[in-house]
């Protein structure tokens, strides 16, 4: 027995001299970057669920959070995809519990008592046969609502709610879309409402019927600031609000919108004037002929070819919004130009463009073909007039100032990302010997108490434009504020915990990603498929050299055999 211990020792020593190695074969882990939807998100719930049950199943297969650069991608429902992907992008999707997100919105802005109208699209997926009531309520007040019955497995529905900013200042609704068997999905509709005036000129190089029918409705409107001249005759004109005489770029520069009548009457430089207003300014030129438009307006203006037709009696035209009838028109030639439709008449059994707009520069130039509109202004109950206020009054308000601010999303959870874009309008702006000279601007975010905290702004791949994104403070109001040399700009933002911003649709780029990167898109019940793929991804089996007899635990049995001998001998008797 004392010769076993003793040999069992004496076996462990030499081990331990001779120092063997082991040859094993082992799969290291793959990294791999997980990509989940924001916590606002209505599918994050979902994707928190399916990201549990994949790492309970890959087990060690898999690594995340690794500082290693990551071997694959995993986007999880409407995650957020990254810029590009140099690796494999596996996408999973839950296509079997029904969904509604919100994945755009436009949220208007405007001046306080005017009418607007919020856009929001929303995308449903397997909810075939039910409907929904979407709600736009100001705090507790419901303030509109529409009902939508979906019809296909995945489809896209836009909401149009109209409403008035009764205040100036920012104006945040909120929109409810309410489905049964399912949650209910919540938007912010934050809105910018201005106290300012839209500043018009009307301008007749010689009396138009249509235009001072046009000016009467701007005139009996409190949101416009309207400036006319009427040239009556040789020598006599009519002018309100110290209009200017003639048109030149540096008086009409500091309007929003030139409505201009007598079109047929205009000189190449008065053309010149507005097509530099348009393309430079940023601002809208609305044409109300009341005839065929020469060759010398419609050519710098890249106005469609333009043909007369005339009906037998007035017949309607279609608008969002208000009713109108004419019987005269001016109708493009080419129905499918580079324009966009304001108003449609249907004529030979074509829908074709009443009212159309073409972009011209940073700005537009809106045509009216109802060359007898006015005529039908007592049939269409106050229609013409509603029409053309709230044409040039959208116009008006897309006109930019010198300098402009945009914060996206107004509303914002605190944490989340705040994306800030500056630009400087192209008037202010510097030609030195050739090159173009942009004003440098600079930003500060400023909380209620007056704490200003710096923002630094990184130039955009358009030039006057400046760009940047950060992380929304803690919870309260504050102002995004912008100065350079052509002036300067405010921006509201408010940080709120239960803030619902708008979830955009990543589906179509993290698809387009996926097949780029070589990857796969992959329902949320093919999780051992993903599995199997990121094991394909991973590194092959390494060998890993193991030396066992370098453990310090070898110690315990050396000793222990060497005290067992011991003691036995000792009980013996020997030594």
């Amino acid at each position: 027995m004392t010769r076993g211990l003793r040999l069992g020792a004496i076996v462990i020593a030499l081990a331990g001299l001779i120092d063997p190695v082991i040859a094993l074969q082992r799969r290291p882990p793959v990294p791999v970057e997980l990509r989940l939807p924001e916590p606002y998100d209505p599918g994050f719930e979902s994707a928190l669920r399916i990201k549990d049950a994949l790492r309970r199943l890959l087990g060690p297969a898999v690594e995340t959070g690794s500082s290693q650069r990551p071997r694959a991608l995993v986007a999880i429902g409407n995650a957020v995809p990254p810029a590009a992907a140099d690796v494999p992008m596996l996408v999973i999707q839950d296509t079997s519990s029904p969904r509604l997100a919100a994945v755009d919105l436009h949220a208007p802005t405007g001046v306080e008592g005017q009418q607007q109208t919020a856009v929001a699209s929303f995308r449903a997926n397997g909810l075939a046969g039910r409907s929904t009531e979407f709600v736009l309520r100001r705090r507790d007040a419901r303030i509109a609502s529409v009902s939508h019955r979906w019809s296909g497995a995945d489809e896209r529905f836009d909401v149009r709610l109209a409403f008035i900013s009764p205040t100036a200042g920012l104006d945040v609704l909120r929109l409810t879309a309410n489905t049964d068997g399912i949650s209910p999905v919540v938007l912010d509709v934050p809105v910018a409402v201005s106290s300012r005036k839209l500043r018009v000129l009307a301008y007749e190089p010689r009396p138009s019927w249509g235009a001072s029918f046009v000016r009467q409705a701007l005139e009996r409107d409190q949101v416009f600031e309207l400036n006319a001249r009427t040239e009556t005759s040789r020598g006599i004109h009519t002018e309100t609000r110290q209009a200017p005489a003639v048109l030149r770029f540096s008086d009409v520069e500091t309007f929003d919108v030139l409505v201009i009548g007598g079109v047929e009457a205009l000189t190449r430089a008065d053309v010149d004037v507005l097509e530099r207003f348009a393309s430079l300014r940023g601002g809208t030129v609305v044409l109300l002929p009341d005839a065929r438009i020469p060759e010398h307006v419609r050519a710098p203006l890249e106005l469609p070819i333009f043909e007369e037709v005339l009906v037998d009696r007035g017949v309607d035209v279609q608008t969002s919004a208000a009713a109108l009838r004419a019987s005269e028109f001016l109708l493009p030639k080419d129905s499918a130009g580079r324009y966009r439709a304001l108003a449609t008449v249907r004529h030979l059994g074509t829908e074709r463009a009443a009212v159309l707009e073409v972009v011209r520069g940073s700005g537009q130039v809106v045509v009216s073909g109802l060359l007898d509109g006015w005529r039908f202004r007592a049939e269409n109950s106050g229609g013409f007039d509603s029409f053309w206020r709230g044409a040039i009054a959208d116009a008006a308000l897309l006109a930019p100032p010198p300098v402009t601010v945009a914060v996206n999303p107004v509303v914002a959870p605190p944490g989340d990302q705040v994306r800030i874009r500056v630009s400087v309008r192209a008037t202010e702006w510097e030609q030195k010997a050739g090159e173009i000279d942009v004003p440098s601007v600079t930003a500060s975010l400023i909380a209620m108490d007056g704490t200003t905290d710096p923002i630094r702004l990184w130039p955009a791949a358009t030039p006057g434009v400046y760009e940047t994104s950060v992380a929304a403070p803690p919870g309260g109001r504050y102002s995004i504020r912008v100065s350079g040399s052509g002036g300067s700009a405010e921006a509201p933002l408010l940080v709120e915990t239960s803030a619902a911003p708008v979830t955009p649709d990543h589906l179509p780029a993290l698809s387009a990603l996926a097949r780029a990167s070589g990857g796969e898109r992959f329902d949320a019940a093919q999780l051992e498929a993903v599995a199997k793929r990121l094991q394909q991804i991973g590194p092959p089996p390494a060998d890993h050299r193991v030396h066992p007899m370098r453990s310090g635990w070898w110690m315990l049995p050396f000793a222990g055999l060497l005290t067992a001998e011991w003691t036995l001998r000792r009980r013996r008797g020997q030594r």
